[in-house]
């Protein structure tokens, strides 16, 4: 299999510009208390439902194809912003994120959308879906207890903001020297 027929793709929901100039506020306020952290660029964070990886052209295509499907008994649902953490957990931070108040409609279209791609091979996730949007990567940074307070304190920027679901996107990933482009292969509504 050639390196040419393969599309690294992910399938996300996009996040309206207000939420994204939100997430930029959260972001220029740690910058400068995490020089070493890799910043995700704002108008790269999406709400990842499902992660694919590297997978050959014609599998996407027929992904981008069962998506209507999978999708179709959705109506358009609102998201709540709500809190910060990290991953593993805050104690050692590797990934800072804001979170999504848990909401039923957000966790069944995603694992429709996980079972669309099962008969692909992509089994689903050992972990339970966790819906946030990544701030940044670190790795080896320093996390004092005042600086984990500051980061908990950072919610307050979000927390109540809305946003409202209306479509799923299965995108591309292009990897680039000036940073990862990401491209809308199909673009769903919920009906």
């Amino acid at each position: 299999m050639s390196s040419e027929n393969l599309i690294r793709s992910f399938i996300a929901i996009r996040l309206p510009e207000e939420v994204l100039n939100t997430l930029k506020l959260i972001q220029n306020s740690l910058r400068d208390r995490l020089p070493q952290a890799r910043w995700t660029r704002p108008e790269g964070i999406h709400l990842t439902l499902k992660f694919l990886g590297e997978v050959e052209e014609s599998v996407v295509k027929e992904i981008a194809g069962t998506l209507d499907s999978a999708i179709k008994n959705f109506k358009p649902f609102r998201l709540e912003l709500q809190g910060v953490g990290a991953f593993p957990k805050l104690a050692m931070p590797r990934v800072l994120w804001v979170g999504l108040q848990p909401k039923e409609e957000l966790i069944r279209l995603q694992k429709s959308v996980e079972n669309a791609v099962r008969p692909f091979g992509f089994n689903p996730e050992k972990r339970q879906f966790r819906g946030h949007l990544t701030l940044a990567r670190l790795k080896g940074e320093r996390w004092s207890e005042g600086l984990r307070k500051y980061f908990l304190e950072s919610k307050e920027i979000s927390d109540g903001m809305q946003m409202s679901v209306e479509e799923v996107i299965l995108y591309r990933s292009d990897l680039k020297p000036g940073g990862t482009v990401y491209t809308a292969i199909r673009s769903c509504a919920l009906s």
